[in-house]
């Protein structure tokens, strides 16, 4: 593993945190509270935001580690597509596995868990993608 992996998943956990903020817990916060079931004691009161940042920084090691061991793909474009593939499954999986089993949300909720999910990692992978490529000479045709 190199330097550039560990500067790509700190970048992305960095991103993945503050857009997780941004878009669960500002613009879309109304929208899943209003189309999910509540249970008592199901939410913390508080979030451990260091948990939460560690899940960012685990997700973002995947994606780099897979776009520079596995993939190759160090370019923004690259790193788009790969994020929004990675970001789509994982979270179609997640979400079909949790409406399977729990009555927790609605498939409306499902399908727009599964679509933010895809643009979100999109994202972070771009910048996964284009920091692994800094430095390189580009490809000639």
């Amino acid at each position: 593993m190199n330097l550039k992996v560990v500067y790509a998943t700190l970048a992305g956990g960095v991103l993945s945190f503050l857009l997780g903020w941004l878009v669960y817990g500002q613009l879309l916060m109304s929208f899943y509270t209003n189309n999910s079931v509540h249970y008592e004691g199901l939410m913390k009161a508080e979030p451990n935001l260091i948990l939460i940042f560690l899940s960012c920084l685990v997700m973002s090691f995947f994606m780099a580690f897979v776009f520079d061991s596995w993939a190759g793909f160090r370019t923004l474009t690259k790193g788009i597509y790969g994020g929004l593939y990675i970001g789509l499954l994982i979270g179609l999986g997640y979400d079909l596995s949790s409406h399977a089993m729990m009555n927790l949300f609605s498939v409306k909720v499902m399908l727009v868990d599964v679509i933010v999910s895809g643009i979100m990692n999109a994202i972070i992978g771009g910048l996964i993608g284009w920091i692994l490529g800094m430095g390189q000479k580009p490809a000639q045709a």
